[in-house]
């Protein structure tokens, strides 16, 4: 009953949402197949609890709010029965400990370490594609580029199969060390059971 009373409401929603702005580059055309009316996104989101996914990525309408900047979601939902792994600050080290110079290195490092932390969870292995939320910092903003590349590059195959994760980006002062320029904490969520 449930479920015919969400589609129903969908329906309504989605006969008086307006149209999508015209799409403009390449930008606009990953961001395409994802916009998604807010109302929509409630209502998959509550089909999604019998489903085998953990979260669905979502942006509100594109009247209320501007879409993504880059490849990500405004906000992400996790169902209350999802294994939850949240990652800590990863640095830009490499395994022996040292620490390049080089921005673009530590981002590149920082996504390697996250991935290797997932990868490592108790509960069973997970991937980037169970990214529910990526936050990044860098000391300088000549860094953004340099992580936002990486980042890109890290994900670029990666099919994020109810949207990708919610993101933040930000300029920090320092991090405890000065040779650090680059960290990046996840949060990630699967149903999936090992």
């Amino acid at each position: 009953m449930r479920a015919r009373t969400l589609a129903g409401l969908a329906s309504r929603v989605l006969a008086r949402r307006p149209p999508a702005p015209p799409a403009v580059g390449a930008f606009a055309r990953a961001r395409a197949p994802r916009r998604l009316a807010f109302s929509e996104d409630i209502v998959a989101s509550s089909a999604m609890a019998s489903s085998t996914a953990a979260a669905i990525g979502f942006s509100p309408d594109p009247s209320r709010a501007a879409p993504p900047f880059a490849r990500y979601s405004h906000a992400s939902e996790v169902p209350a029965d999802a294994r939850l792994v949240y990652v800590s600050g990863q640095l830009g080290v490499r395994v022996d400990g040292s620490c390049p110079p080089d921005a673009a290195e530590q981002a590149r490092n920082c996504l390697t370490n996250v991935r290797a932390a997932l990868e490592a969870a108790p509960g069973g292995p997970m991937g980037v594609q169970h990214l529910v939320r990526l936050n990044a910092y860098v000391t300088d903003p000549a860094y953004l580029k340099d992580y936002m590349r990486e980042r890109d590059a890290c994900f670029r195959d990666v099919e994020f199969p109810n949207g990708p994760p919610a993101s933040t980006l930000m300029v920090v002062t320092a991090f405890a060390r000065p040779e650090f320029k680059v960290e990046v904490e996840a949060v990630a969520a699967s149903k999936e059971k090992t």
